[in-house]
């Protein structure tokens, strides 16, 4: 599909979203981009200067979401999770992050309220290029990175050695 039909449709998505969870009309662009490596999502504001409120700018999300290597149901996710940034900021009238309130807003609108992910691509789309796993036996937990992590750096569940793998160049 091209990018411009994509972008259409993930537009109409987000605003019927948007009317959907809180009866908001978004009229701000929706972007993807193909920059974004490490996040999949983007809410962007900025600070009115007249009523020192917070003001949404534009929605990014990453181009590798829509490579056909996530699932749908994890798209909607990702979008979600965005839209209640951009709901608890306007409703608080600063900006939030991921403190209390905002969480609470995940758990009223029935998504998780992790900054951290476990989604995996369906395919082998990832593009970490560091592996890094537990030589405890007990542990063997597994971590994936972009950059290459210092030698000195141990589990951060079990304090145990980490063996280092290289994924791709």
């Amino acid at each position: 599909m091209q990018k411009s039909h994509i972008q259409k449709n993930l537009e109409k998505k987000v605003k019927k979203l948007a009317i959907e969870m809180f009866g908001w009309e978004m009229d701000k662009p929706v972007i993807i981009s193909n920059r974004m490596k490490r996040t999949l999502g983007q809410y962007v504001w900025k600070i009115d200067q007249d009523t020192k409120r917070p003001e949404l700018v534009k929605f990014q999300f990453a181009g590798k979401l829509f490579d056909g290597g996530f699932k749908e149901e994890d798209i909607d996710w990702i979008i979600k999770h965005e839209l209640v940034h951009w709901y608890t900021d306007i409703s608080q009238g600063r900006p939030c992050h991921h403190n209390k309130r905002w969480k609470a807003n995940c758990r009223r609108f029935g998504i998780p309220d992790s900054r951290l992910t476990k989604l995996e691509a369906v395919g082998n789309s990832q593009d970490y290029r560091w592996k890094y796993q537990c030589s405890n036996s007990n542990c063997r937990a597994v971590y994936r990175r972009y950059r290459r992590i210092p030698k000195g750096y141990v589990c951060g569940k079990c304090r145990g050695r980490l063996e280092e793998f290289f994924l791709k160049d």
